[in-house]
């Protein structure tokens, strides 16, 4: 199945859910999904990206080890990004607070599905 697919799978089962990418550890997009256009995935992942690079190195440094999975709650956008491969991330956008457990649970699976598919 190709990212589009998984994509407009889980935008039928999240609610608010606006935007997807799968993302390098550079912050460079790899692939994307827009349900809303005016999402830009391309900021979103160049501007949070450094932070998933910071838990990585945090993670090794506290010795808790490798970090799987971040959420980011603001005011107006809700961000998941989960681990697909060593340098390969997965990115929702989603608009609300609601579906953050349905958001996660399917970052999961799609994730697992991904590394799969796409030989990552």
């Amino acid at each position: 199945m190709t990212f589009q697919e998984h994509m407009a799978h889980a935008v039928k089962r999240i609610k608010d859910l606006s935007g997807a990418a799968i993302s390098d550890s550079d912050g460079i997009i790899v692939e994307e999904y827009h349900k809303d256009a005016s999402i830009d995935m391309a900021l979103l992942v160049a501007e949070y990206g450094p932070l998933w690079n910071l838990a990585d190195k945090a993670g090794t440094a506290c010795h808790s080890g490798i970090v799987h999975e971040m959420s980011i709650v603001a005011d107006k956008m809700n961000l998941i990004i989960r681990k697909i491969a060593p340098g390969y991330n997965l990115i929702f956008a989603m608009g609300s607070k609601e579906s953050l457990g349905k958001g996660r649970f399917y970052a999961g699976i799609i994730a697992e599905d991904l590394m799969e598919d796409l030989g990552l």
